[in-house]
């Protein structure tokens, strides 16, 4: 059964990454946390998604299809809107997470923050290296902090509180204009709205780099 109230949702939009989805689920699924629920938002793959995420009867696994236009700010926005936790986390098809990701991060939740980014790696899968990125903001001012050094957060190394969401009414944007970078907006949306930033010095996870990262 899928807990009414799960401590964490785990949003994950996919499009045409069923070689990396795997690992990605599985890092969710075999986290020491477990009150967890897994939105999975497909955008309609025509890879080996779907017989990816078939291979899965956990019933914390809830999945969506859409049509995002290449907009993948509209799949996880669904994934916000269907969540049901008090923390919404999020995680790329092609990064992981480590085992301790949400134990550790958890424990950051009492801390009156509203969004909350851990430390990860940057993880060059063609060449095998893998490169420590470090995440922190130290200013009162988190937006103009934001706006001098830019987007200094990680989708997949990052929880926020839905409750502070909703409270504000936002979400991921839309806009053509900010496809690969909506994330960033997104922070500075928080920042703008007064949000707290909370970090965790651990590194909790890996962004992957491979030859079809939007990001590229």
């Amino acid at each position: 059964m899928i807990s009414d109230s799960p401590f964490f949702s785990v949003v994950l939009p996919n499009f045409n990454h069923g070689r990396y989805l795997k690992e990605a689920i599985d890092s969710v699924l075999y986290q020491d946390y477990k009150n967890w629920e897994l939105l999975i938002i497909d955008n309609y793959s025509t890879d080996s998604s779907d017989e990816v995420i078939s291979l899965y009867k956990d019933s914390r696994i809830r999945v969506f299809k859409i049509y995002n236009e290449g907009i993948i700010a509209k799949s996880r926005n669904l994934g916000i809107k269907n969540a049901r936790a008090e923390w919404i986390a999020f995680l790329d098809s092609d990064d992981i997470w480590y085992f301790n990701k949400l134990s550790r991060l958890i424990e950051l939740t009492d801390k009156n923050f509203d969004i909350i980014c851990s430390n990860e790696y940057k993880h060059d899968l063609k060449r095998g290296v893998k490169k420590p990125l470090y995440y922190n903001l130290k200013s009162n001012n988190f937006y103009k902090e934001l706006l001098l050094k830019g987007n200094t957060l990680s989708t997949s190394a990052t929880i926020v509180s839905r409750n502070f969401l909703n409270k504000n009414k936002l979400a991921f944007s839309e806009n053509l204009d900010f496809i690969t970078v909506e994330d960033y907006d997104f922070w500075m949306q928080i920042a703008l709205n007064n949000g707290s930033f909370g970090f965790c010095k651990e590194f909790l996870g890996e962004f992957r780099i491979h030859e079809s990262n939007n990001s590229n």
